[in-house]
């Protein structure tokens, strides 16, 4: 991988946060009836950004452990 204007010095490997979540019983029945209405489904909307910031967090968290100054082609 290349970064223009930066010189990568050494690759510590793939680092990754991942979170699989689920909704309850509720939450699932509330998203059911959004879908019959149509549009944004708001309450699994809201699920994914929870999620993808924890994702984040574990990368950072994971990034940090393998004492990396800097994160290069970072996708959540």
């Amino acid at each position: 991988m290349e970064l223009p204007g930066y010189r990568i010095v050494r690759n510590f490997g793939v680092v990754r946060g991942i979170i699989v979540r689920s909704r309850s019983v509720i939450g699932n029945l509330g998203a059911a009836l959004q879908t019959i209405v149509g549009g944004n489904i708001t309450i699994l909307t809201d699920l994914c950004e929870r999620t993808r910031s924890e994702a984040y967090e574990l990368l950072f968290a994971a990034r940090r452990r393998a004492r990396c100054e800097r994160g290069a082609g970072i996708s959540v």
